[in-house]
């Protein structure tokens, strides 16, 4: 781990013994400068087994950055992803729970994610959240026609159909993305 990210975990350990996540998550946000620092300390966590998404409403810009084949659960008290949260990120799969209503602009750029699950709770999805990103499997939970219809009202867009969505998104290969509806 980088050594700057060590010495704010030696620096705060009293929030961490205390039991104050929120504090010691927030205050890494602020102090952490690059988007490798903010991954490093998600990574830290996660491997740890600490979800300090439960201590937060969003999940953080450069959350899981360039962070590879690590298993992140979103809890259901998350209601944004902020823009670049997921950038550069490689895994399996990645569910998305209800309760989740925005994604910003670009939260997936360049990231390849085999299996990504969008809650029916989701009100606004960024265009181009998925710019250059490799997503082999898209599940909604509603039908397709709540998807398109979902694309079309964030930008007063008509007439779409699901591969206009997906270029829409900033998909890479859309023709070759599985999309299942489960509504």
């Amino acid at each position: 781990m980088e050594k700057i990210v060590k010495q704010f975990l030696i620096e705060n350990q009293d929030l961490l013994k205390e039991n104050k996540l929120k504090n010691f998550y927030e205050a890494a946000f602020a102090s952490l400068v690059t988007r490798d620092e903010v991954s490093q300390l998600t990574q830290f966590f996660v491997e740890s087994g600490v979800n300090t998404l439960l201590y937060i409403d969003r999940v953080p810009m450069d959350y899981a950055y360039n962070l590879k084949n690590i298993q992140i659960n979103i809890p259901s008290n998350i209601k944004f992803i902020d823009k670049f949260s997921f950038s550069h990120f490689k895994n399996d799969s990645l569910f998305i729970p209800e309760g989740v209503t925005r994604i910003e602009n670009s939260s997936f750029i360049y990231s390849e994610i085999n299996k990504i699950h969008f809650p029916k709770s989701l009100t606004h999805i960024s265009k181009e959240c998925f710019e250059e990103s490799n997503i082999k499997e898209i599940e909604y939970v509603g039908s397709m026609e709540e998807w398109i219809r979902l694309i079309e009202l964030n930008y007063g867009l008509e007439d779409m159909d699901l591969i206009d969505t997906l270029n829409y998104l900033g998909v890479l290969n859309p023709l070759d993305v599985k999309l299942k509806f489960w509504g």
